[in-house]
């Protein structure tokens, strides 16, 4: 999706806070969070579950998402 479909979509939540939109946000910005966990499982090692940074992640994006205001 490019930025000016983010950029209405992120709109429309904040008018609507409709859950499917919501959902579509996550779908959009979940891949992020796999990189990131990725990159931190690398430094963490095998102290950490690769899967339990990418699971934390995403109740992160959901509460991040929830909070939002873009003034």
């Amino acid at each position: 999706m490019d930025d000016q479909g983010k950029n209405k979509l992120w709109k429309e939540y904040e008018k609507t806070k409709s859950p499917e939109i919501r959902e579509k946000i996550i779908l959009e910005y979940a891949p992020l969070v796999k990189i990131v966990a990725g990159r931190l499982s690398m430094y963490l090692g095998n102290n950490v579950e690769y899967e339990d940074l990418t699971s934390y992640g995403i109740f992160g994006l959901i509460d991040a998402i929830e909070k939002f205001d873009s003034t």
